[in-house]
């Protein structure tokens, strides 16, 4: 497909509807997403029969539905005219999208940051600077541009790259999948572990370093001025503090190596769906050093600036870590310095080794009292793989699900407070049903742990628990989902108590709550897809552990 292929009539309405599917888009005062002015109201779908829509997933149902009723209203290219306003402003969308990419006069407008919340560090919360574009032209083209910029590099990126491709399958999931497989086929012998994470990666890209490696793409010049706009309409103010020298020698167990000032914008804003590709794009220099030198026996991935380095030998994967090490210093992105670390203190004291995020090379066993650069554990991409196959989640990524599932329930709690309040300060009314209420609350719940209560099966992956299939069923996953087992069970009660005081709810406390029980539990889903430590992974099935159709 050409560029200009990539913003036709059907392609575009295509990312509109799968928007409007999934609940995106900028919203407005009146509680009104952009989208939805450009499509028809959920009344004047076009639903196939019952027949039809058998065996197909809900998602899949309403993308046709939504399909046709544009369709009907403005043909398969936009060739038909209509007195409904969604249907102008969406040919008018179209026009304006098409004009600006095919004159090469893209101008973005300067996208608005968001802190969003990403741990603890030193007692201290973390947040992350998030851009999104609130003009729906601005995400329409970025869109269909990384759509573009995707399918070019598929043919280019290499096998140990698992972000942001385009088959769904090459995940974070298959990463992991991997790095079990090669511990499986070395079970027995020495393995070594190096493990890379670069300084706030998407601030520190250059500007030039992208032109450089885009330019030996041989993209669409159309699409050189799209990334010129999105070049210039963003610049991070930390980016350009340091990099590292390509003066000095970075070698293992050196210092870090000095910082020095060098001109030049830097930084894409992280959250624009452009700046995923262009950092497949920047770091597959690394991906091809080390599949140039690596040796045979060696495992390398690389998911964004995530990378695991494991190999038979300890000189050779120290080896490969300076190969990386070099590239980046090619690429002017700075490395977190590579630290020692002792496993099991002799003095008792915990371990520092993971709050390290460069080190290795160290071997991946059993570590002793007082041995350094020995862990048992290797963490990747939310997960941590013991070298006796046991796989479980990481401390932080449970976390981090506990505050999610907080902030639901504080929200819940709120709109009962506004209830108690709402007779005296016309704040808003109870409803009538409360305890339909809390059934959606609890449902929500539910949907973000282990999945969606109504979903069809194949929706498993949507949830939190989906994204790690490949954990196995050994004790510390076991204490894992039993605690976030115990933790939502904490905050329903908390509700439910809240809603049993309120006059309207004291009919609810007589009958008492329903337990959902083991099959909506996080447990639950951990004995769904369990599977024995040391034994090849089956084919991914995301199959949910409960079904109430």
């Amino acid at each position: 497909m050409t560029f200009e292929e990539y913003f036709s009539f059907e392609a575009i309405v295509g990312d509109l509807i799968r928007w409007r599917v999934q609940g995106k888009g900028a919203v407005d005062k009146n509680g009104r997403r952009d989208v939805e002015k450009v499509l028809p109201a959920r009344r004047a779908w076009s639903r196939a029969g019952a027949i039809a829509r058998k065996g197909r997933f809900p998602e899949s149902v309403r993308r046709q539905a939504i399909w046709r009723a544009v369709r009907r209203e403005c043909g398969g290219h936009g060739e038909m005219q209509s007195d409904m306003r969604w249907a102008r402003n969406l040919k008018k969308l179209v026009e304006e999208v098409r004009k600006a990419v095919l004159s090469g006069n893209v101008v973005f407008e300067k996208p608005r940051m968001m802190k969003i919340p990403k741990g603890y560090k030193d007692g201290v919360l973390q947040f992350r600077d998030v851009a999104t574009f609130d003009r729906l032209a601005d995400r329409v083209v970025l869109s269909r541009t990384t759509a573009y910029v995707r399918d070019v590099l598929e043919g280019v990126l290499c096998d140990s790259c698992y972000s942001f491709r385009r088959d769904p399958k090459r995940s974070h999931q298959l990463a992991v999948e991997k790095l079990q497989e090669w511990r499986r086929v070395h079970e027995g012998e020495p393995m070594y572990v190096a493990e890379c994470d670069i300084r706030k990666f998407f601030d520190h890209i250059s500007h030039d370093v992208v032109r450089r490696y885009w330019k030996s793409m041989g993209f669409d010049p159309l699409a050189k001025d799209v990334l010129e706009a999105y070049l210039a309409v963003y610049s991070s103010a930390e980016g350009g503090s340091y990099v590292h020298s390509g003066l000095v020698k970075v070698c293992m167990g050196f210092p870090e190596p000095p910082e020095y000032t060098k001109d030049g914008r830097r930084g894409l804003p992280q959250g624009g769906s452009l700046s995923t590709v262009l950092a497949n794009l920047v770091l597959h220099e690394a991906d091809r050093a080390l599949r140039d030198w690596g040796r045979n026996g060696s495992f390398y991935a690389r998911y964004c600036d995530d990378v695991v380095i494991a190999a038979a030998d300890e000189a050779e994967c120290r080896d490969l870590l300076s190969s990386y090490m070099f590239v980046m210093d090619i690429l002017e992105l700075p490395v977190h310095p590579v630290k020692s670390f002792v496993y099991f203190p002799a003095d008792g004291k915990p371990t520092d080794y993971y709050a390290i995020k460069s080190k290795g090379p160290f071997r991946w066993g059993e570590p002793k009292i007082g041995e350094s650069d020995c862990a048992p554990w290797v963490s990747f991409l939310g997960s941590q793989v013991r070298c006796n196959g046991e796989t479980r989640i990481r401390r932080e990524s449970i976390e981090k699900h506990i505050r999610a599932l907080g902030l639901e329930t504080a929200k819940a709690v709120q709109e009962i407070k506004n209830w108690d309040v709402g007779k005296r300060a016309g704040g808003t009314r109870a409803p009538a049903r409360i305890a339909e209420w809390f059934a959606r609350f609890r449902n929500r719940l539910i949907a973000k742990g282990v999945g969606y209560v109504t979903a069809k099966a194949k929706d498993c992956h949507l949830c939190w628990a989906g994204a790690f299939m490949q954990m196995t069923d050994c004790t510390d996953t076991r204490m894992q989902m039993r605690r976030l087992d115990r933790v939502r069970e904490g905050m329903l009660c908390k509700v439910w108590r809240m809603l049993s005081a309120l006059p309207v709810g004291r009919e609810m406390h007589r009958h008492g709550r329903r337990y959902k029980g083991n099959p909506f539990s996080y447990f639950g889903f951990l004995r769904k897809v369990r599977r024995p430590t040391n034994m090849r992974p089956p084919r991914r099935q995301f199959a949910l552990p409960y079904s109430e159709l």
